[in-house]
């Protein structure tokens, strides 16, 4: 990633903390975020019958990993010029936190920001993967 995109992500993250067994994002919710995850594991599941009492994990996202980037990053490529968050992708799976987790979230408002602001810098090949280094 180019150093300025990555400056610029910096600039836009908000510190989150989400405590033990809290629910980050359910199955049918706007994916409207990206998490840079500093401590603590997620852990993430699909469900059956759409209850949170039935399922299979999917995986799970420690630290130094990202959840999110996929979805949002495809979303602003495919929309540039004039993402409408009325067409928000939606989540297909649910998000807990096993553990206290910390981190870093970068809302799509912001994403998209740092996609126009970027113009020649940002490329949505070179980009598939947001890393925080």
């Amino acid at each position: 990633m180019d150093e300025k995109v990555r400056e610029m992500i910096w600039d836009y993250l908000k510190p989150v903390v989400y405590p033990q067994n809290t629910i980050v994002r359910r199955t049918g919710e706007p994916f409207d975020s990206i998490l840079f995850v500093t401590e603590g594991i997620l852990w993430v599941y699909s469900t059956t019958d759409g209850s949170q009492q039935t399922g299979m994990m999917n995986q799970f996202f420690q630290k130094s990993d990202v959840y999110g980037d996929e979805e949002l990053l495809s979303w602003t490529t495919s929309h540039s010029g004039s993402p409408s968050y009325t067409n928000l992708p939606f989540s297909k799976e649910n998000v807990k936190c096993h553990t206290k987790v910390q981190g870093f979230a970068l809302s799509a408002m912001y994403l998209t920001a740092v996609v126009s602001k970027c113009g020649d810098f940002w490329s949505p090949s070179k980009t598939t993967t947001l890393v925080l280094v």
